[in-house]
């Protein structure tokens, strides 16, 4: 009787464990497969909108009002916006108000909202222009002050901008310019940031035909003068500095042309003194760089074309976080140091919390 007992209670047990497995595996099967689970530190939600297309580039006036720059339509020959109003729950799709023009970036100051676009109207040799708008977008002008190029703020009156033909600094809001920085032969500015009240960097190069080249500049007095690093960078396309002594650069790889290569990939280069020293941080990473950001000097986020990845040893190992096929991850924003957004093909926005 007693052995009976046991035998009885050890199927009971037997049965339990199978259906705990059952629960198990039906829950990992419905999982999609394209997504990981993220290190332990940062939370991934996918934002569902009703937008399926792409989206370059994303920016917020403050924590809550939010802008996501879409597709150009051309039956309504304006540029798609995303807007919100939550810090990036919920989006609202709109259009930019500015005809036959191909939003590009976003930026902005203050309550200033600032696009820069490509005009529509003229073929392949179409002009840069810069908007701006003063009422979250619902009207913008072209603003004649900063001409073309992408600007950057120190103050109301200390502003920066990068365009073709280098690097202009402005220290009356930008009416009048003063070109600081020659770059007729540099190459491309692919990344542009300040730092603090006066710190100021600028890198990028260039990759064509079996050549590649790179520089990286900075500036300690709001872009009056700028310093050239002596290191002989490849082209750097991807760049972000935590305080004005810590950053990161990466460097493309590539060396070849459209129909054969004999290098690919991204190295990450760190430096703790401004840019005047840099030290490799990692074995050459095989994927293609999309967009970054740093939390701190050793965690920080990359996107290449499908997905994004995490370090938390300064860039020396990174960790797969998100991988979607067919949705490129286009940019990684924070709006502040604890909440962030990734966005990209098929209407991808994912709301990132650490």
């Amino acid at each position: 009787m007693h052995n009976m007992k046991k035998l009885r209670i050890k199927q009971n047990l037997n049965k339990i464990l199978v259906f705990a497995l059952l629960i198990l595996i039906a829950t990992f099967s419905q999982c999609d497969k394209n997504e990981v689970q993220p290190l332990k530190g940062i939370d991934i939600t996918t934002i569902n909108s009703s937008y399926r297309g792409s989206l370059f580039d994303v920016y917020f006036l403050d924590e809550q009002n939010g802008y996501a720059v879409a597709d150009y339509n051309q039956e309504k020959k304006k540029t798609l916006l995303l807007k919100t109003i939550d810090g990036g729950d919920h989006w609202a799709l709109d259009t930019f108000q500015i005809a036959s023009v191909r939003i590009n970036t976003l930026t902005g100051y203050g309550d200033k909202l600032i696009a820069l676009g490509t005009s529509q109207e003229l073929g392949n040799n179409n002009p840069d222009h810069v908007y701006s708008s003063n009422d979250h977008g619902l009207t913008w002008a072209i603003s004649p002050d900063f001409l073309y190029g992408y600007p950057l703020f120190f103050d109301n009156s200390k502003v920066i901008r990068s365009s073709i033909g280098g690097i202009y600094y402005s220290t009356d809001g930008g009416k009048t310019w003063l070109k600081t920085l020659e770059n007729n032969s540099l190459g491309r500015a692919n990344a542009f940031q300040i730092k603090g009240k006066s710190t100021a960097y600028v890198a990028g190069g260039a990759s064509y035909d079996f050549t590649n080249f790179g520089f990286f500049y900075n500036s300690v007095d709001n872009g009056l003068t700028w310093q050239r690093n002596s290191k002989n960078f490849k082209n750097i396309v991807g760049m972000h500095f935590i305080d004005e002594s810590i950053g990161y650069v990466f460097e493309d790889l590539h060396e070849g042309s459209l129909t054969s290569s004999s290098k690919e990939g991204t190295a990450i280069y760190k430096t703790s003194d401004g840019g005047v020293t840099w030290v490799k941080r990692n074995a050459d990473l095989k994927n293609f760089f999309m967009s970054c950001y740093f939390f701190n000097q050793s965690e920080g986020l990359y996107s290449n074309l499908n997905s994004f990845y995490f370090t938390n040893d300064e860039g020396q190992n990174w960790h797969l976080q998100f991988q979607k096929d067919n949705a490129s991850i286009r940019k990684i924003y924070f709006i502040n140091t604890h909440i962030g957004l990734a966005v990209g093909d098929a209407g991808l926005i994912l709301k990132l919390k650490r």
